[in-house]
């Protein structure tokens, strides 16, 4: 990944098999392309919501979950690349996609709506 947090990453575990992850890393928490791409996907918290999707804002001195405001300091020292990067994070940990400027949510969801473990979520969702 574009950004050191071996730490981190044991903080974003408790996340595997249960829920996919937009990373939206910045060089500071203010990062105007990192603004965009937070704004893109709050307007869409429902698909986000039925994708099981969690964001983590993740910048040179802390991180925020799902919008919040409030920063929270890493359990590790971070240390962040002096430039943006988006990152789609799958139900098994795995780097699904990623990007050097914002993105539409849309792309996120048609990514992961194409993923046979969402397919059999939808599939398991028809049939209850």
């Amino acid at each position: 990944m574009a950004f050191t947090f071996n730490a981190f990453a044991q903080h974003l575990d408790k996340h595997q098999w249960s829920d996919r992850l937009i990373l939206v890393v910045s060089p500071t928490s203010n990062d105007p392309m990192a603004l965009e791409q937070l704004q893109e996907l709050q307007n869409k918290k429902d698909g986000l919501t039925e994708r099981k999707i969690f964001i983590y804002h993740i910048f040179d001195n802390g991180y925020r979950f799902n919008f919040s405001t409030e920063s929270r300091t890493p359990p590790a020292q971070l240390e962040v690349e002096d430039r943006f990067k988006v990152m789609l994070v799958g139900l098994d940990g795995s780097e699904k996609f990623s990007a050097d400027a914002p993105q539409k949510a849309d792309v996120f969801f048609d990514l992961i709506d194409a993923m046979p473990m969402r397919q059999a979520e939808l599939k398991n969702n028809e049939e209850e």
